[in-house]
């Protein structure tokens, strides 16, 4: 009768996990739904304009360019963009956490702490970042961990999806494979020679892809510096996108502290977190995977912290627990908040629309508008996809200082230069940018005859460069 009972409650959990998981997928497109707003952010405009025209050659991005983007999202969503672009992240985050609790069975994790990560995991900010929306980081880890469940099962399935990893994420394929290799070497050294072979694939196909890349394009490009705030790259709640929160590091050092006497017994869990903190620094892409190791901890850092009997009272143990779990909690709720109220918003769709019907030339803004304008059928000067795209440094440059001159002969020299049509301004790039309303380029555009204003609604401006006589 006891055996039935404790079936019959893992049965009720498990059930419960799945459909919590589910609610969690559907608070952000059915709130943003709801309120009709567009897309979160700018990569799901990119990926739904990649997969409703797969190309080598990208005519609107820097006023034309080689498509060295990482096709794998894209080319997923070709069969139908307009529909998978919503359904894939429910699908696949649904898929995720259903793979990560089998790998966690297979690791011969606790059912109690499992159930623990799996909560953890699921209220993680990195969880409903990755897959409330599509973006470029969800369908690599979902590939992560189907990769790394099949590699413990010994299945010959892996060796296609490491083939066409590094076709979404190069450095997610590089982390997954160093992985790899610490399961290997510490809990399966039967697995030598599959290891091998993957790495060896792994390797020959990321240089096939971005060799050609590299080839066709040049070196990838780069500008701005690089931030050596660990904590601000890392921490959500301390200003990284889909970082790690806070609470869930405190419980997992609660987790390290607590198994460190046994850390030569879990080899494979010490090397991997101690790579992936690291990597993760340098590549913010790799915090996914280190997730995924700071939830298993924090499951047995929180497992620990209902067990323990030296509290001074339970009113102490209970007041800790619920602060730890609120905090978990309310960096969910922020998560969800933050892109909730992501751009773009309803007047930057409206303004979108407009430019969709105007000719087609060359449109100025920041470099965080180009992949909107791109959406409405519009070449941009520069946007934020900025890997192999020709004179990354030179345009943004050139655009800081377009951006500050008040200068006629100057601005004339860079509206020739990148065969500008329109500019593009809204009151956030305002505030962002200027310090008052008549400076650099604001200046320019009210009280010169070089631009007319075509467009005017809701905090978007739209400008035509004037033809001379």
């Amino acid at each position: 009768m006891k055996m039935k009972k404790q079936k019959s409650m893992k049965k009720y959990v498990n059930i419960g996990l799945i459909l919590a998981c589910i609610i969690v997928l559907l608070i952000v497109p059915a709130i943003r739904w709801s309120n009709g707003d567009s897309f979160v952010g700018e990569e799901p405009f990119l990926f739904l304009r990649l997969a409703e025209d797969v190309g080598l050659t990208d005519n609107l991005s820097y006023s034309g360019r080689f498509a060295a983007y990482d096709w794998g999202v894209p080319l997923a969503m070709s069969f139908a963009p307009s529909i998978l672009i919503y359904l894939l992240p429910f699908i696949f985050g649904l898929l995720s956490f259903i793979i990560f609790g089998l790998i966690l069975k297979k690791l011969e994790i606790s059912r109690k702490v499992r159930n623990m990560s799996l909560l953890l995991f699921l209220l993680s900010p990195c969880f409903v970042y990755l897959f409330s929306f599509t973006n470029a980081l969800f369908l690599p880890l979902f590939i992560c961990l189907l990769t790394f469940y099949l590699f413990m099962k010994k299945s010959l399935w892996t060796i296609p999806l490491v083939l066409i990893l590094p076709l979404f994420n190069v450095i997610l394929c590089a982390s997954l494979l160093i992985v790899l290799f610490f399961y290997m070497q510490y809990n399966e050294k039967k697995s030598q020679n599959h290891f091998i072979l993957l790495l060896l694939l792994g390797v020959i196909t990321s240089i096939l892809y971005y060799g050609y890349f590299i080839f066709s394009a040049g070196w990838p490009g780069s500008f701005g510096g690089f931030s050596f705030d660990p904590f601000k790259r890392m921490v959500f709640d301390l200003g990284s996108s889909f970082g790690l929160g806070i609470f869930v590091i405190t419980l997992a050092a609660i987790g390290i502290l607590v198994s460190w006497k046994n850390k030569y017994e879990n080899k494979f869990l010490v090397a991997s977190l101690v790579f992936l903190s690291i990597f993760s620094y340098l590549k913010q892409d790799v915090l996914v995977l280190l997730n995924l190791f700071i939830v298993v901890i924090g499951g047995y850092g929180l497992y620990h912290m209902l067990r323990i009997k030296r509290w001074n009272n339970d009113t102490l143990k209970k007041f800790v627990l619920i602060i730890i779990m609120c905090g978990v909690a309310f960096s969910c709720l922020a998560q969800f908040n933050n892109l909730i109220e992501e751009g773009p918003n309803e007047g930057v769709v409206k303004a979108l629309e407009f430019l969709e019907k105007q000719e087609q030339g060359v449109v100025f803004s920041d470099y965080t508008r180009g992949i909107w304008i791109n959406s409405a059928g519009q070449p941009n000067v520069m946007d934020s996809q900025y890997k192999f795209a020709p004179e990354v440094n030179e345009r943004y440059e050139d655009s800081t200082n377009f951006f500050y001159t008040r200068d006629v002969e100057n601005a004339s020299l860079f509206i020739e230069k990148y065969d500008i049509k329109y500019v593009w301004v809204d009151e956030e790039l305002k505030e962002e940018i200027w310090d008052y309303d008549t400076q650099g380029l604001l200046f320019l555009l009210e009280y010169t005859n070089q631009f007319n204003k075509i467009y005017y609604r809701e905090g978007v401006e739209i400008w035509e460069v004037t033809k001379e006589e």
